[in-house]
């Protein structure tokens, strides 16, 4: 039998986990990796996507040329996509984040890194 376990948490459920001792945040981790293994081991692992908090998105106006510019990434890795003025109202519910995936590019900023990244336009 295979299951489905989605977690999510309202806006201000992002606080209250950041909130937690750094241990228990590392084990909580720590924990979720080792469950992804096994579920994966046992054929059983669909997917797992790590989603930032929605107060970390970013956004980023383009130029009349159509480029834009992000200063002070961290290294890590990270989802991008490009959204018209239309929908830009909703840019921090997680819900139209969530919506916005299938449309992203992924890509990885290591520290010093100069990064160009042309970007699909959600519909």
């Amino acid at each position: 039998m295979k299951f489905m376990l989605m977690m999510n948490t309202p806006r201000d459920g992002y606080a209250w986990y950041m909130s937690w001792p750094k241990e228990v945040i590392e084990a909580n981790v720590a924990f979720m990796k080792e469950f992804s293994r096994k579920l994966s081991a046992a054929g059983e692992l669909v997917g797992t996507e790590g989603l930032a908090s929605p107060v970390q998105a970013k956004l980023v106006r383009a130029d009349k040329d159509g480029k834009y510019r992000v200063s002070n990434v961290p290294a890590g890795e990270y989802l991008a996509v490009a959204v018209p003025d239309k929908l830009i109202a909703d840019w921090q519910r997680p819900k139209f984040l969530e919506s916005l995936m299938p449309s992203a590019t992924r890509f990885r900023v290591q520290d010093g890194d100069k990064v160009v990244q042309n970007l699909k336009v959600a519909r």
